[in-house]
């Protein structure tokens, strides 16, 4: 790099076993424990509506937003994250975890979490926490690849929430 500023690199650390002179390198890929950076990963956002105002979202497989990727999955391909952005900054992430395939209510049957956190007042809507008016999630393959639907309306803290997307993640 030339100039001044700050290069974004993985960790990359030094595992020993303690008894031999084997040593393994461990690449931190930014994602949370337990997931690894999804091979490919997408998401198409075709509404998402906070307290009446019409965001327009978009989703970029390749961006690296505070040193995590934009998509992560458990190899088993059961749980993931998505970082989703508005005005090419990052503004919010859908988390599943231990999903299974078909249909799952929002307001009853936990396992989403969608956090606006670009948001002026951040928010956090889960499911199964009596937050959703109305809504379901639709796992179409809990596998390899994770493939999930998403249409629900939620209220949470005042704020109002109006969503449709579909998502996909590969191990």
């Amino acid at each position: 790099m030339i100039g001044r500023g700050w290069c974004l690199l993985p960790l990359v650390l030094l595992a020993c076993d303690g008894e031999s002179d084997t040593a393994v390198i461990v690449v931190d890929d930014g994602c949370p424990v337990g997931m690894d950076r999804a091979s490919s990963s997408g998401m198409l956002i075709t509404q998402l509506n906070l307290d009446g105002l019409l965001l327009m979202a978009g989703y970029d497989p390749i961006a690296i937003h505070d040193g995590e990727p934009a998509g992560c999955v458990t190899q088993d391909g059961t749980s993931a994250k998505w970082t989703f952005e508005v005005d090419d900054l990052p503004y919010g992430t859908l988390s599943l975890s231990g999903v299974e395939a078909g249909g799952h209510d929002l307001n009853t049957e936990g396992g989403l979490m969608l956090a606006l956190h670009g948001a002026d007042v951040p928010v956090t809507f889960r499911s199964g926490a009596s937050q959703w008016q109305s809504g379901t999630w639709y796992v179409v393959s809990a596998s390899r690849p994770l493939d999930v639907e998403l249409v629900g309306t939620a209220n949470s803290g005042g704020r109002s929430l109006s969503i449709q997307l579909t998502a996909q993640a590969s191990p």
